[in-house]
């Protein structure tokens, strides 16, 4: 499996930074569309996770591809434009995961369906995770789960 590395930035802002209220929980961007665009994404993580932040402040959590320098400082510059914030971000911190996104290659569906399938000859053993089932939060959590009932159905749990 290969693997592209992840950079997500989270900045802080207060409320009355952004120019006008945000909805919704965030946005994905067609970055590869704009010439020097690095936010692939952003969630609006106060609103999507109530008690992210104190009330009155914005929590941002920007995906962002390779850049050269600070990426806290380009995706605040590039959200700043998209989104009307007015000045700095109260903090900052940037993240890297050197293999942070799965890449997958044509037919990695049935190839995953296959060593499922060997799998179930062995002892209690299943697979999970963002390598085999998606690589979003949700879809990690879901591939855990089912893989624990595949255990437990095999123990007789």
């Amino acid at each position: 499996m290969i693997y592209y590395p992840t950079t997500t930035v989270s900045l802080a802002y207060r409320e009355d930074q952004l120019a006008t209220p945000l909805a919704g929980t965030g946005f994905v961007s067609a970055a590869e569309l704009a010439e020097g665009a690095v936010v692939r994404a952003c969630s609006y993580s106060w609103l999507k996770y109530p008690g992210r932040a104190p009330s009155g402040h914005a929590l941002l959590r920007a995906f962002v591809g390779p850049v050269d320098g600070d990426p806290a400082v380009a995706a605040h510059a590039e959200l700043a434009r998209i989104l009307g914030i007015g000045g700095s971000p109260l903090w900052s911190r940037a993240f890297t995961w050197p293999r942070g996104l799965p890449r997958y290659q044509s037919g990695h569906a049935g190839h995953v369906a296959a060593v499922r399938e060997r799998l179930a000859r062995l002892p209690p053993l299943a697979i999970a995770g963002a390598g085999f089932d998606g690589a979003g939060v949700s879809a990690c959590v879901k591939s855990g789960r089912e893989a624990a009932r595949q255990v437990l159905r095999r123990v007789g749990a």
